[in-house]
């Protein structure tokens, strides 16, 4: 059975993400690879988003042993999408002849001599055609492993004479028995932390490229695959002086909370509890607070912060615009004693409100804020203040500090990680998966968005 990659109905545009490395030697001119990875780990994704990367005009041959290429179709309908548009002065006819060239092959009944003879044939008949074999297990299962390994270095030699590229599949992430005979080998991995989805690639060999970072986080959403690069703090540092945006929601996270925080809409009064964890810079928090509450004019809100360990003033005021410090509490005459933060607080507040009526108040504070309010009426009288009197407060605590009455008080609590140097958000109430912060620079400036892991 075969079938045309490419169709006359326009999907919504796919992008995808492959780390450096990988790109760059998938723009050898002939390379082949080899894909590990156990059941759902995303192979097949891989290999139908590296055949979108090299652009569905390029002669390929796809060889599917385990589902029928109309299963492929239903399960991606980006598959359907027109890859590329004609070049302007081209012969529109040779590039049709080009595209049916282009074909989804069901191989699940082949046996070994006429699977392979299908690959030779493609060697010997089309210049520099790119062969995905999904998955190589099935045939390996009906051959012993010196006959499997004896073609598959035939193979590597016909690959080699028509400059061809073949991409290869496996289920089996431990054997290592073919990895000499590739010149790519990477793996893929799926595991769970807490209930929630963690997709890994390792980029075990890649010949004739540096690799500089051989593990990348990735995620499946949407059908593609898209990795994740570091962002380094000194990167971040760099690119606050130009700024950065967030991108407009197009579609729901799947947690009407989180939809909240992204588009403003949360109720007045909400305190949102955020608990950073080691290895996560003051950077990323920053990033993270400006999608909480914005970067608007100081004209439309009011700001308060009281600094925290790794932000202060200036470095709150540059990524959120001006903000108003939270003094600390003064001494009171007589047998009262000191002023309490939160009597401190609101007259801060009630002046503010006084003076710009009608502007939003907000407040960030870090969990020492709360730790110093004094004893526990003190701290409920602090956080029931932040939620009669201020719009939206976050409570930013190290991870490690006990903040149990935060915890019990706040009507949303995030936690901000870091995995292999990508931040990672998670929502802990309400529960949700892993999103990816994911960051590209776009004109000197930096582009945030939230990816679902999944």
């Amino acid at each position: 059975m075969i079938r045309e990659f490419g169709g006359r109905e326009r999907k919504a545009s796919v992008h995808v993400v492959l780390p450096a490395e990988l790109s760059q030697f998938l723009n050898r001119r002939s390379y082949s690879l080899l894909i590990k990875g156990e059941a759902a780990t995303g192979k097949t994704i891989l290999a139908l988003s590296i055949l979108k990367e090299l652009g569905a005009s390029s002669n390929y041959l796809y060889l599917s042993t385990r589902i029928s290429p109309s299963q492929l179709f239903e399960n991606h309908p980006w598959l359907s999408e027109p890859s590329k548009t004609k070049k302007p002065g081209s012969d529109p006819v040779e590039q049709d002849e080009v595209q049916n060239q282009n074909r989804f092959v069901d191989a699940r009944l082949d046996e070994p001599a006429p699977f392979f003879e299908r690959i030779t044939d493609e060697l010997m008949d089309a210049r520099s055609p790119t062969i995905v074999i999904d998955s190589w297990d099935p045939i390996g299962a009906m051959m012993d492993e010196e006959a499997l390994v004896s073609n598959t270095k035939v193979l590597q030699a016909w690959r080699e004479r028509a400059e061809a590229k073949i991409v290869t599949l496996i289920e089996d992430s431990d054997n290592i028995s073919f990895d000499s005979l590739f010149d790519g080998v990477i793996a893929l991995d799926r595991y769970y932390e807490d209930g929630r989805v963690v997709r890994m690639m390792q980029l075990s060999k890649l010949s004739g490229v540096k690799v500089t970072r051989p593990s990348h986080l990735f995620t499946l959403d949407g059908g593609i695959f898209q990795s994740f690069r570091a962002q380094s703090p000194l990167e971040i540092e760099t690119q606050e002086s130009a700024g950065w945006a967030w991108e407009r929601m197009t579609r729901s996270t799947g947690y009407s909370e989180l939809d909240a925080i992204l588009d403003g809409t949360l109720p007045s009064g909400t305190l949102v509890h955020l608990n950073v964890t080691s290895g996560v810079n003051s950077g990323t928090v920053l990033l993270l607070l400006s999608a909480i509450l914005g970067r608007g004019s100081p004209r439309s809100r009011t700001m308060f912060f009281r600094p925290f360990e790794g932000i202060g003033l200036e470095k709150a005021s540059g990524a959120l615009g001006d903000v108003i410090p939270i003094r600390q509490a003064r001494p009171r005459g007589g047998s009262n004693g000191s002023e309490t933060w939160a009597e401190s607080l609101r007259d801060l507040v009630k002046k503010q409100k006084r003076a710009k009526r009608g502007q939003k108040t907000f407040a960030v504070v870090g969990s020492e804020f709360l730790l110093n309010a004094g004893g526990k009426e003190d701290r409920e009288a602090l956080l029931e203040l932040m939620k009669s009197e201020i719009d939206l407060s976050v409570l930013v605590s190290d991870g490690e500090t006990p903040l149990e009455s935060a915890a019990r008080g706040a009507d949303v609590s995030l936690k901000l990680s870091s995995l292999n140097g990508t931040p990672l958000l998670e929502g802990q109430l309400p529960w949700t998966e892993y999103f990816v912060i994911a960051a590209n620079a776009l004109n000197g400036a930096l582009m945030l968005r939230l990816v679902p892991m999944v």
